[in-house]
């Protein structure tokens, strides 16, 4: 979620638009008065995850908005650390085995996904703390290869 930035910090009662991963509006983050050690507090620059209670103050039919979510601590603001894209490189091998490297950010973890078609219904072909590197071993075949650091 990225909190807006019409203020420096959080204020008592205060409503702030925020969006979500794909950038889509909808959902206000509610600050309510009583927690007061929110209040005062920088708003996040970053991308966080708010954890709080959902409500919703639409009282019209049909109901479908006006829902917001009330963090009750600080600590329900929470940095998301954000992991710089991942460039790949891809070596053959002898015997049609594939190496794949990539930019390894240190205390992450990464799945690699394969699929034999583009845009194939993918199988996890490792996972883990692999550390920039996956090698495959395939007879001479066409993969597809995601790599995610979830």
């Amino acid at each position: 979620v990225n909190v807006n930035r019409d203020a420096a910090t959080f204020g008592s009662g205060q409503n702030v638009v925020v969006t979500n991963a794909t950038g889509q509006t909808g959902v206000i983050l509610r600050i309510d008065s009583r927690v007061t050690e929110i209040i005062g507090t920088a708003r996040p620059t970053n991308t966080v995850d708010i954890v709080g209670v959902l409500s919703q103050f639409d009282s019209s039919n049909p109901r479908n908005t006006g829902y917001q979510v009330i963090p009750t601590r600080l600590a329900d603001i929470v940095p998301v650390q954000v992991h710089p894209p991942i460039l790949v490189r891809v070596e053959r091998l002898a015997g049609g085995s594939v190496r794949l490297l990539w930019n390894h950010v240190p205390g992450r973890t990464y799945r690699v996904l394969r699929s034999e078609t583009l845009g194939g219904v993918p199988i996890v072909a490792g996972e883990g703390a692999l550390e920039g590197s996956f090698e495959d071993a395939g007879p001479n075949t066409m993969h597809f290869y995601r790599i995610v650091a979830p």
